[in-house]
């Protein structure tokens, strides 16, 4: 009985409140209306854009229809004062215009704006209207400007300015005002060669040659070049360094260095250095492993001394970096400091005492040849530390209190009180000794670098790092300071003491290339080693007034053309020359298109995909997913400008109509702004791709059920969610020469090539089937999506990006289509599976076997041919072997699970041998002669069928000793032959297969056949959930799951309840029985060895029943043991 009750300040009816409000929810939900939303005062009869806001200045706009005046609307008066903050409205001409746009009433205007243009400066009336800039003809005859519709120029005599068009409209646009740059009476071009071909001199010799010749140069001219000339910043002196510092009052034990020393040649030695007393120890290390470093650490010092020291001082070595190192370290309490790359000094004392270990252990190796190198060792320590060091301090007495007892004159060895005043006493002087020299060495010791510089410098920029073989190296980029030590991208993150390294400043005359913290090339405006003297003797002057310059020829600059300007007069300049890159694979679609272009077979206009571009770029700005803007320094000082390129592809190679296909892509590798935000959106799994071909040739037999795929064209700029971020993009080089001087794209809306354009594009489509469609993701992959309960049609979707694959009924397909030009998504037809048209998804070819029948293939679609055999002795055979075994395992995971253990072993060898290489080009080789060969789909009895699940597992068989794993999951019918129960006949249709390493460790047989048994039950009862959900919108019973095995102790473990000797493994057999119990397990069958089809999951040389059963969709199970239930 369930009581209800309700409370409030005033009495009411409960239950009428209850009933009230059932009734709104069912009218509601027939009905769809909301009784509370505000109703319009009248229908919408006009739709404008907000595109001449105050926000984006759009540029001026030819107008001869305007006869007399040049007018501007206030909103882009105010956009333009954005980048050109001189521009001001003259409100003493108020009124001086009546202007009619139309029909309209006439409108007054509210001042004058004076534009500076490459023609010269127009003045335009600004009005109180949404319109844009409007060049009247009565300017374009005063200056005089000629328009060419044709060629999208403006010219005026010999200067000529580029337009682009826009909604259909040409466009001149602006870009930023120069500012004035100070006179010099030599020209920089000069100043420069004379500095070169001085052999770069120092500022104050240059300064010297110039005075005397009778050149008034500044010396902060010359000191400016010099700073920024790239031969003398890598050729400059060698960095001083911090010669000395003061530290607290230690003893013995408290601080430590390591490092380590070669003697015998090769033969490394870990030397250890007290800091306190300079007391010595060392061992001879095996190897130059972490492992070997602390193990050696810790006989030599810690397990024979005071114990563990509270600090060790290392260089960056990768033994005493690593983590195992450290996780010692930790475990003893002591403190691990790591000294930066290049700072040797830092750990001096142990670097000065290489050369006494090294004599010593020479001239007692030459005297006592008969003695092991461990014993010359223990001896030359020993020498060492009995000597007297400055003022008779040894450091044996510094350690023990007692000074080495030599002959048997030597006194006796004192007692504990008089160690113990000998060791303070000694203490005394040492720390006597060492402040007296600090303060000398300091008296005496000239200023010390200075590395405010760098303190100051921001993280990403550049700088160059001193280095003692080569010299000065660079540029790289700054990626951490942290007080003294800098983290610089050097070939990887490196730690260096700020003392060897210094800023590197940029020339902006000239580009270099810089690896960025990927390894991608990234260009920047700096110098690159010595060029030619090709430079354009030029003399700036400086204006009185910031105004737009008149086009002239570009200068010349040293060296090739810079490829990515970074600065706004770089962006405004325009060059004769693109460069392209394309990739192999690029490269090879043009050849295609211009062959295909020669026999007729694509007949664009234009050149090879000139005409997709055009249609590409239109595309996207129809679409906003872009805006053209002029790049302004100050707006976007520090805003990180992308590079973006044209990607031209020749689509359906395989069909009788192939067509030329461009793509416009951010190059957003690199990208420190994605760290924060979700970029990995989900694609299909395999097996729901399988799963919908499986049911697929079933339900074709129903009337009305059609299986379709749906490509949605330029799927991530319709994405209905906007970017939360700013990003800036260059104009791609295939059309950078059709748009003005200093234009760059601002992405509004996802793109291809940015990091979380993919997340946005699946959140759209998802959230339109699931709204739209009334669609419900599957138990197991989010991209493949069912009919949700109240959904009378039947549909399954599979979501691929922008590919997507269907089987459903013909009112589902009806459906889908309306609600799709409903959402205004662009698509290309529809395209159903027949015998003349083939499904291309996924990397598979899916097609119909006959008209007669509904059995459906799947085969690779031409990633095999680029399949190539590895040649063991060329060297690139590793490269080789690896991009052959990712080849080959992506054939194998579409449709040829023959190959799945073979490429599995070949994944896990990181350094192939000739063998390795032996046995992957055999299973290559079988591949090449197999492209043919693939997965089919034959239709099935759904009222019988059932869920079966064959695993396997192979202890020990790898290289390294771990166990193979495998599984693959077939929805088939099963037949008994002639009338037996131990054995029949099975058809069915491969859903799932796996081959994979065991991480976990196996002890056992048992163990790797239970792990596989989880792994493959686990899986399969993810698929079985499902199948429940499909089945029950077809109303055919459930489909029960059940695990064949041919290992009879994991049989009995199940079904008869043992219990192994590892207990470890009953946490996995208390889940499968658990599962057994409640029936999601339906059956656990004991089989034949010769007929379980994952032994090729595990087996270099496994049984036949897969390539059987892949080959003819059938397979004769004989069953050993199983279980009839009720």
């Amino acid at each position: 009985m369930v009581s209800t009750a309700f409370f409030g300040e005033k009495s009411f009816d409960g239950g009428a409140l209850t009933s009230y409000l059932a009734d709104r929810s069912v009218r509601h939900r027939l009905t769809k209306t909301d009784e509370y939303r505000e109703k319009p005062k009248g229908e919408a009869t006009t739709f404008t854009l907000d595109r001449y806001s105050s926000e984006v200045f759009q540029g001026i706009l030819p107008d001869t229809g305007a006869a007399n005046f040049s007018t501007a609307g206030q909103h882009q008066v105010t956009a333009l004062q954005r980048t050109h903050r001189d521009v001001t409205i003259d409100t003493s001409q108020v009124g001086q215009a009546k202007i009619r746009f139309g029909s309209g009433d006439p409108v007054l205007s509210i001042g004058t704006v004076t534009v500076p243009t490459p023609f010269g400066p127009i003045d335009f009336h600004a009005v109180p209207a949404d319109t844009p800039f409007l060049l009247c003809l009565h300017d374009m005859d005063r200056l005089p400007i000629q328009f060419d519709n044709l060629a999208n120029v403006m010219r005026q005599g010999k200067l000529s300015v580029p337009v682009i068009r826009k909604w259909g409209h040409p466009w001149m646009l602006l870009g930023p005002p120069e500012h004035p740059i100070a006179n010099c009476p030599l020209t920089d071009p000069e100043l420069r060669r004379l500095h070169r071909r001085f052999g770069h001199p120092s500022v104050q010799r240059l300064h010297k040659v110039l005075h005397e010749a009778g050149h008034k140069v500044e010396m902060s001219a010359i000191e400016h070049l010099t700073m920024v000339c790239h031969q003398c910043q890598m050729n400059g002196s060698a960095p001083q360094r911090f010669r000395f510092t003061i530290h607290d009052d230690c003893a013995f034990n408290h601080e430590i260095f390591v490092d380590v020393v070669y003697l015998d040649g090769n033969v490394p030695v870990l030397h250890i250095v007290d800091l306190a007393t300079a007391f010595h120890a060392g061992r001879f290390l095996p190897d130059m492993t972490a492992k070997s470093a602390w193990e050696a650490r810790r006989a030599a010092w810690i397990d024979t001394y005071q114990g563990p020291p509270d600090w060790i001082v290392a260089d960056a070595g990768r033994n005493f970096v690593a983590s195992e190192f450290r996780q010692e370290a930790e475990a003893m309490a002591c403190g691990l400091k790591i000294i930066p790359v290049e700072a040797h000094h830092s750990i001096g004392k142990v670097e000065r005492y290489h050369a006494m270990l090294r004599r010593a252990y020479n001239v007692i190796r030459r005297d006592c040849p008969e003695m092991t190198k461990e014993s010359i060792l223990q001896s030359a320590l020993k020498a060492i530390n009995d000597t007297a060091g400055p003022d008779g301090v040894v450091p044996t007495l510094l350690v023990f209190g007692a000074y080495p007892r030599l002959t048997h004159d030597s006194p006796p060895s004192p007692d504990i009180v008089q160690r113990a005043a000998a060791v303070r006493k000694a203490s005394e002087a040492i720390k006597k000794l060492h402040a007296t020299r600090k303060v000398n060495d300091a008296l005496a010791a000239r200023t010390g670098p200075d590395t405010s510089a760098l303190k100051v410098a921001e993280i990403g920029s550049l700088v160059r790092v001193w280095r003692e073989k080569g010299g000065w190296s660079g540029p790289c980029r700054l990626l951490a300071v942290d007080g003294e030590n800098c983290t610089v991208d050097a070939n990887g993150a490196r730690v260096f003491r700020s003392t060897v390294v210094k800023p590197y400043h940029l020339d902006p005359d000239d580009a270099i290339t810089v690896p960025d913290d990927r390894g991608d090339a990234t260009t920047t405006e700096a110098p690159v080693g010595n060029r030619a003297d090709t430079m354009q003797d030029a003399i700036i002057v400086a204006n009185p007034a910031p105004s737009l310059p008149a086009s002239s020829s570009p200068r010349r600059l040293r060296g090739r053309p810079r490829k990515t300007p970074s600065n706004g007069a770089a962006l405004i300049q325009e060059t004769d020359v693109v460069v392209i890159f394309m990739s192999t694979k690029e490269e090879a679609d043009r050849a295609l298109a211009v062959e295909l272009r020669s026999k007729g077979i694509i007949t664009a206009p234009g050149a090879p995909f000139e005409e997709s571009t055009k249609k590409e770029v239109k595309a996207l700005i129809d679409r906003g997913v872009f805006v053209f803007i002029t790049f302004d320094p100050e707006r976007h000082k520090g805003v990180r400008i992308f590079k973006s390129r044209i990607v031209n592809e020749v689509k359906d190679k395989t069909a009788d109509t192939p067509y030329e296909k461009s793509r416009l892509v951010i190059q957003g590798y690199a990208d420190d702004g994605k760290t924060f935000i979700l970029t990995q959106s989900p694609t299909i799994q395999r097996a729901s791709q399988r799963l919908i071909l499986a049911l697929a040739p079933s339900l074709l037999l129903r009337e009305g059920f059609r299986l379709w795929l749906r490509d949605i064209t330029q799927a991530y700029t319709q994405s209905q969610s906007k970017l939360n971020r700013t990003i800036l993009a260059r104009l791609p080089s295939h059309i950078r020469n059709e748009y003005p001087a200093g234009t760059i794209m601002e992405v509004v809306k996802p793109l291809y090539g940015i990091a979380e354009a993919g997340t946005h594009w699946w959140a759209t489509y998802n959230r339109h089937h699931k709204e739209n469609l009334e669609m419900a993701s599957s138990t197991y992959d989010p991209c493949l999506l069912l009919p949700s309960e109240d959904n009378a049609d039947f549909g399954m979707v599979g979501m691929q990006t922008d590919d997507t694959i269907g089987l459903s009924d013909s009112s589902f397909d009806a459906r889908e289509g309306d609600e799709l030009a409903q959402a205004s998504f662009s698509a290309k037809p529809k395209t159903y599976l027949s015998v003349d048209d083939k499904l291309l998804f996924n990397g598979g070819i899916v097609a119909m076997a006959s008209s007669e029948s509904t059995v459906i293939t799947q085969r690779q679609k031409g990633q095999g041919t680029k399949l190539q055999l590895i040649d063991a002795k060329s060297p690139t055979a590793k490269q080789d072997y690896v991009q052959q075994r990712a080849r080959g395992a992506y054939i194998a995971s579409i449709c040829q699970p023959e190959a799945c253990f073979d490429l599995s072993t070949a994944a896990q060898q990181q350094d192939p041998t000739d063998e390795d290489i032996k046995n992957l080009n055999r299973r290559i080789e079988w591949q090449m002669k197999s492209l043919d060969r693939g997965l089919t789909f034959v239709p099935l009895d759904l009222s019988s069928a059932k869920l079966f699940v064959f695993v396997d597992g192979s202890f020990a068989n790898n290289r390294d000793m771990t166990s193979q794993l495998g599984f693959i999951i077939i929805l088939g019918n099963e037949e008994p032959i002639n009338g037996h129960d131990d054995a029949f006949t099975l058809t069915g249709n491969v859903v799932h297969y796996s081959s994979t390493k065991s991480k976990r460790v196996t002890r056992s047989v048992l163990a790797s056949e239970i792990y596989g048994m989880v792994a493959g039950v686990d899986m399969a009862y993810a698929i079985s959930s499902t199948l429940t959900m499909i089945t029950k919108k077809l109303n055919l019973p459930p489909i029960p799951t059940i695990a064949w095995t041919d290992s009879y102790s994991l049989y009995e473990c199940l079904v008869k309840l043992g219990t192994p000797q590892e207990k470890r493994l009953m946490i996995d057999i208390m889940a499968l029985r658990q599962s057994y119990e409640r029936r999601e397990l339906y059956e656990v069958r004991w089989i034949h060895g010769d007929d379980n089809l994952a032994d090729a999951f595990t087996k270099a040389t496994p049984n036949q029943a897969l390539e059987n059963f892949i080959t003819t969709s059938s397979a004769q199970i004989r069953m050993e043991g199983w279980v009839a239930r009720a």
